[in-house]
């Protein structure tokens, strides 16, 4: 994702992890694909985010976590309770803890995007680079259209593009619960 934004022309990055190894890496990696891109890495701790002082364009909450698919009898509930805390609380935080520094800017834009698990990633036959680059271009105004509807990662956006009319008109690709 970090590399895929840096490519994208970035000016800064603020990349946050449990792993400073991992930290390290994707610091490396982002910084060579743009070399005037400032990357700041924060292990566990999104309060720095708040020493941007500037601007907050996107907030990716990458984190995820699953535990080993079982029946409910034989699995872990502090396995199963690591996962809602990761999945559910850990997207919580890290929006809390960014929201007031997004606030405070007049282009406000949300955009919520959502991952699958690590433990899925062997039935995916897509690449990282392509959900990466999918999510640079959703940041985009260009995507607006898009908003609140399922996107997935492996569709022909120039074809969705030319599409933009009928998807609006016929309000396509919303999950809507009716009664």
């Amino acid at each position: 994702m970090a590399v895929a934004f840096a490519r994208a022309g970035a000016a800064k990055l603020f990349l946050f992890s449990r792993e400073e190894e991992t930290l390290a890496t994707t610091r490396d990696l982002a910084g060579k694909v743009n070399l005037d891109c400032r990357i700041f890495t924060y292990s566990l701790n999104l309060g720095k985010a708040n020493d941007a002082n500037g601007k907050l364009d996107v907030l990716i909450n990458n984190a995820g976590s699953l535990e080993e698919w079982k029946p409910i009898n034989d699995s872990d509930p502090l396995e199963w309770w690591q996962t809602y805390e990761v999945n559910m609380r850990g997207v919580y935080l890290a929006t809390k803890a960014c929201l007031p520094i997004m606030l405070n800017q007049s282009d406000l834009g949300l955009k919520w995007m959502q991952q699958v698990p690590e433990a899925l990633h062997q039935y995916m036959l897509d690449t990282p680079e392509l959900s990466a680059a999918v999510c640079v271009y959703l940041t985009t105004s260009e995507a607006d259209y898009l908003r609140g509807r399922y996107v997935s990662s492996n569709w022909d956006l120039v074809a969705l593009q030319e599409r933009k009319n009928e998807i609006l008109e016929k309000n396509l690709f919303k999950l809507v619960l009716a009664v």
